[in-house]
């Protein structure tokens, strides 16, 4: 399937003269933990040990903002890879520290996605411009 155009809900077109990549997905639940941990770019601030501004509370996956070392910054990341990866990592953190030793999280951004018989992967940051625009679902009784 060759996609040349994208028609928006408000009528504008937008050419598609390279590859057109939708993501359908959701946003982090955060407000459970409102005023109760410190929060960064919209996820739950952790250090590279996966720990929050609570001692003994850690936070891993889509709501966790982490330090990025690779980008020397802190990031959110939103993809199951992330999810997998930062879980892992806080039980190793975990047990490292009951061990008197440390073990910070040193990610190496990964996504990937398949549909059909299509599929993409790539390692590091998406460094292209992108065009993002969020659509509320509509459902129907059948």
């Amino acid at each position: 399937m060759e996609v040349k155009e994208v028609k928006l809900k408000d009528g504008r077109v937008l050419e598609a003269d390279v590859v057109v990549v939708v993501s359908v997905g959701g946003r982090p639940l955060t407000t459970l933990f409102k005023g109760q941990v410190e929060e960064e770019k919209g996820g739950i601030k952790t250090d590279s040990f996966s720990k929050t501004s609570i001692p003994d509370v850690y936070a891993v996956g889509d709501v966790a903002t982490f330090p990025l070392k690779l980008y020397g910054e802190l990031r959110r990341v939103e993809h199951v890879n992330h999810s997998r990866k930062s879980a892992e990592h806080a039980v190793k953190a975990i047990k490292a520290t009951e061990d008197g030793k440390t073990v910070e999280y040193d990610y190496l951004p990964y996504f990937y996605s398949r549909a059909f018989d299509l599929s993409w992967q790539f390692y590091g940051d998406n460094v292209g411009e992108s065009a993002v625009w969020r659509q509320q679902p509509r459902f129907t009784k059948t």
